[in-house]
């Protein structure tokens, strides 16, 4: 039985809501989580077409455990590519500079003096002081006191069976006593690609998973590509996570349409968000979100659509009916 209201103190958790709570490791994702991953949550990136950009955030959440002295549990069967590409923590020198307020200027006033008092607005999410460097690798990701195991299994029913006998470890079991209790974060990714050999397991192995995880101090984070599945089967998969983000190509027609310029890589799309600690998941304030995939950051942006100028037929006929919305991603909620 899920317990709630845990007063056990863990390094790199908070509590809200008396409930623990830890970083995914990238502040902007954690915005749109509400500040954090809910302890026991199940969160899958759903990456269309592609396969670099869900692993970048695969790579934020690994290296958030192993700087916190988190246990990581990295299974699947490129698991061990995954573990020697963790990003090393920065403390940003822009600190207290991410929204100024210079305060009236006169070329200012010529054009709105009644919002001279307000902040400037950011189009990035997360604007703190903490971030990880893509560009420069950690070494020793052990050093901080964390025990890191790679699982390369290619069968999802074995996986699940090393997965159950690691959280009914007194280390991790909420029932189960121990002098120390510790959080583990299981990274899994590229599940449903050919590379595994039991594909009708996948449903089964996620909904024993995140069951397993109730009763542990456990936060998983996966990738996968919904793409070649039925919808049945997606729709599934969906209802199984806590969380789960959709990172989708922007096509050319849609970017010359909506003038969103060549920085954006695809839609962050929101389709389930955590409702472990309360009845109704957390309301982002935006959710029509591009992602970028920079050197050393992956940043998460809001867009904001420029003046339609010019004949609106041309805007109609670049952008197919359904593709974007103002109330994309809410289908959750």
């Amino acid at each position: 039985m899920q317990r709630f209201g845990d007063a056990v103190q863990l390094p790199g958790c908070t509590h809200k809501l008396g409930y623990l709570q830890t970083s995914t490791g990238n502040t902007a994702l954690d915005s749109l989580l509400g500040g954090s991953l809910p302890n026991t949550a199940l969160c899958v990136v759903d990456e269309l077409l592609t396969r670099c950009y869900g692993t970048v955030l695969l790579r934020y959440f690994a290296s958030e455990g192993a700087h916190n002295g988190h246990d990581l549990l990295i299974c699947g069967p490129e698991a061990r590519e995954l573990l020697q590409n963790l990003p090393t923590r920065i403390q940003s020198t822009d600190e207290g500079k991410s929204l100024p307020n210079s305060g009236p200027k006169e070329e200012d006033l010529k054009i709105a003096w009644r919002y001279q008092t307000l902040q400037e607005k950011s189009s990035n999410l997360g604007q703190t002081k903490l971030r990880y460097d893509l560009g420069n690798n950690l070494e020793e990701p052990t050093r901080f006191g964390s025990k890191i195991d790679v699982l390369e299994n290619d069968s999802y029913e074995t996986l699940l069976g090393a997965l159950m006998e690691r959280l009914k470890s007194s280390d991790y079991n909420k029932n189960e006593k121990s002098p120390k209790k510790r959080l583990l974060r299981i990274v899994i990714r590229g599940l449903g690609s050919p590379l595994w050999t039991d594909h009708k397991f996948l449903p089964r192995f996620l909904c024993e998973l995140r069951l397993a995880c109730r009763n542990a101090y456990a936060v998983v984070m996966c990738t996968i590509d919904t793409t070649s599945f039925q919808e049945a089967l997606t729709h599934r998969i969906e209802t199984l996570a806590d969380a789960l983000f959709r990172l989708k190509p922007i096509e050319e027609k849609e970017r010359k349409a909506l003038g969103i310029g060549d920085k954006a890589h695809g839609y962050f799309q929101i389709i389930q968000l955590p409702r472990i600690t309360s009845a109704a998941p957390f309301k982002p304030e935006s959710v029509d979100l591009t992602f970028e995939l920079h050197r050393k950051s992956f940043d998460i942006t809001v867009i904001h659509l420029p003046p339609a100028f010019g004949d609106d037929s041309t805007t109609k006929e670049s952008i197919p009916a359904g593709k974007f919305t103002c109330s994309s991603g809410l289908s959750a909620f």
